[in-house]
């Protein structure tokens, strides 16, 4: 009854002790791993304590948006190659998704962030050119003016731009006419 005894303890691994009944309570009291409960101890192995993996819910929050965000950008692409076919031309899948988020990102500086509204964002610039927020002077005004929402401001975006389109068509059909 009073031999080798095989204790296991939830901070230490099994331990042997060849110690009389003395030492049997007090291992059961939950002595710290670095002090040694009797002198009999034969052998102490302290096993590696596995890495404690803490998620905050910010992070999971966090890593579940860019898979949202992934996903978002996956079926823009799919959304503009097949509406915008022509104007892509011969774009590849990398440089495509290069400027879906490059016009995402300006697009969230902006204000923009709804889903509609990033896709409505990324139609004009497929329409118009990547960077036609950069180049025309008057988008980025509209775009931060803090008098509207970012919805009506884009609708107020899209409406010139439409009026733009229709000038220029316009100008275009005029010149055939008479042969200019």
């Amino acid at each position: 009854m009073y031999g080798e005894h095989n204790v296991d303890l939830p901070w230490r691994s099994a331990r042997r002790c060849s110690a009389t009944t003395s030492c049997i309570p007090r291992l059961r009291e939950g002595r710290p791993a670095s002090r040694p409960v009797c002198d009999r101890f034969v052998d102490i192995i302290e096993p590696a304590k596995p890495p404690v993996l803490r998620i905050r819910s910010e992070q999971v929050r966090a890593l579940s948006l860019d898979e949202t965000h992934r996903g978002f950008v996956l079926a823009m692409i799919d959304h503009l190659r097949t509406h915008f076919a022509p104007e892509l031309g011969e774009l590849d899948e990398l440089a495509l998704g290069e400027e879906v988020l490059a016009c995402l990102d300006r697009a969230r500086g902006y204000g923009i962030t709804s889903r509609r509204d990033c896709a409505r964002f990324l139609g004009l610039a497929a329409a118009l050119g990547w960077s036609f927020d950069t180049e025309r002077a008057w988008v980025p005004a509209v775009l931060k003016n803090p008098a509207s929402g970012p919805s009506d401001r884009l609708a107020a975006v899209y409406e010139r731009c439409v009026h733009e389109l229709q000038q220029a068509a316009d100008t275009v059909l005029l010149r055939q006419r008479f042969g200019l």
